[in-house]
């Protein structure tokens, strides 16, 4: 079973929409966003997708696409052993406890986008985050082929012990790097990233984009990865990540941007009605 799916909440432009190149042929761009997703909060991930297409202009395509872990465990990409105690997983290999299905298997992005046939640049994001401009903005100013990897380098330690719904909340180095990143398929040091090093790294190593020499990481403007709660409020934000939780508990929908998130899920859920 293909461990995607691709969202088809938007159409593509009409014929008459999209842009034309000299010889008069119309011009398609073309980019993956992958998403992570949690079974228990679905909502979520497809609000995020939802926010991600509604950015879509004329001659452009952003194929969302969901990654489900069970799908990623039966064809065989995904391994890591976890145990439970009291609800809370806690991953084998670190003995460190965790809050998402896409935790790790974020980190087989370089495996999963080229088995696909897939090369350039594509954006991982966690489910959790607001798209309020489009990914080939970011695309278009910010990637640089010189870094494997590019990402908000968040200095972010919160002092919370709880996170998302009664999760534990779990600090590292470089917390955060890796909710939102800019990922270069054909760097040469990506390739290094094997499913079995996914499946064997502890987590910290993983989140520190560890694979990776420093100067292999390119640093993306704050607005790509604002955190409600820690950002600073001067900040206009392309891309709002409810780290600590989001508009779908009750808890958090009178947090920053929660009303413009509550927008688009209602109008997701509207627009799948007969």
């Amino acid at each position: 079973m293909e461990p995607v799916v691709e969202t088809s909440m938007v159409l593509r432009p009409p014929i008459s929409a999209m842009h034309v190149g000299l010889d008069a042929t119309p011009v398609y761009r073309k980019m993956s966003v992958l998403i992570g997703f949690n079974e228990s909060t679905p909502l979520s991930a497809m609000t995020c997708a939802y926010s991600i297409k509604k950015n879509e202009k004329p001659g452009e395509t952003i194929m969302c696409r969901f990654l489900f872990l069970e799908q990623l465990i039966d064809r065989g990409l995904y391994t890591r052993a976890y145990r439970y105690n009291k609800g809370q997983k806690y991953d084998l290999i670190d003995n460190k406890p965790f809050s998402t299905d896409f935790s790790f298997s974020r980190f087989l992005t370089q495996v999963y986008m080229t088995a696909m046939g897939a090369s350039g640049w594509v954006v991982f994001c966690d489910d959790d985050t607001l798209w309020r401009q489009s990914p080939f903005r970011l695309l278009d100013e910010h990637a640089d082929p010189k870094y494997a990897v590019m990402v908000v380098k968040h200095n972010h330690n919160p002092m919370q012990a709880v996170k998302m719904d009664g999760k534990i909340q779990t600090n590292y180095d470089r917390k955060n790097w890796s909710s939102v990143m800019l990922w270069n398929l054909d760097h040469p040091s990506n390739v290094k990233l094997t499913a079995d090093l996914v499946n064997t790294k502890p987590g910290a190593w993983l989140h520190g984009l560890r694979w990776l020499r420093d100067d292999e990481i390119g640093e993306l403007p704050e607005k790509w990865n604002w955190l409600v709660g820690h950002s600073p409020d001067t900040i206009d934000p392309a891309v709002v990540h409810f780290t600590q939780g989001g508009p779908w508990l009750r808890p958090y929908r009178r947090v920053r941007y929660a009303d413009d998130w509550l927008d688009k899920a209602v109008e997701l859920v509207n627009a799948g009605k007969p």
